[in-house]
């Protein structure tokens, strides 16, 4: 990982499918979540956590369980006092992108409260995010 800069790559199998066959979309902005905070956190000095609070994906091309690996790129694109705002994609074996997104990581000081999505001010255990 270079500093603004994480790529993640995974292989998705037929245990993430949903009813149509495809990787279900949960796990892909799962997957990209991860590589752009990864992409933000390299730019927050130690001690320092983060927490998405907002992410938006546009579906390009599906991935199924012969697409075989997946490879999430992502680069921090913008950082203000409080927002580190990350792009990220999820290229195929093919290099072809089958997923975009633009992500915006916030700095979370308090260590209780890193990688908790802080929804309406409160931190919601059942959407938590991946952190390095």
């Amino acid at each position: 990982m270079l500093q603004n800069e994480a790529h993640v790559e995974i292989v998705p199998g037929g245990h993430l499918l949903n009813p149509m066959g495809g990787v279900h979309c949960g796990w892909v902005l799962t997957l990209i979540d991860s590589a752009g905070g990864c992409a933000a956190h390299s730019l927050l000095p130690a001690g320092i956590g983060y927490t998405t609070v907002e992410t938006k994906g546009n579906f390009s091309r599906p991935i199924t369980a012969s697409t075989g690996r997946v490879r999430a790129e992502a680069r921090a694109v913008g950082q203000g006092r409080q927002i580190i705002s990350a792009e990220a994609r999820v290229l195929g074996r093919d290099g072809k992108v089958t997923e975009a997104q633009i992500e915006d990581p916030v700095p979370v000081a308090d260590e209780k409260l890193a990688g908790w999505p802080v929804i309406l001010g409160r931190p919601s255990p059942a959407g938590r995010t991946l952190t390095p």
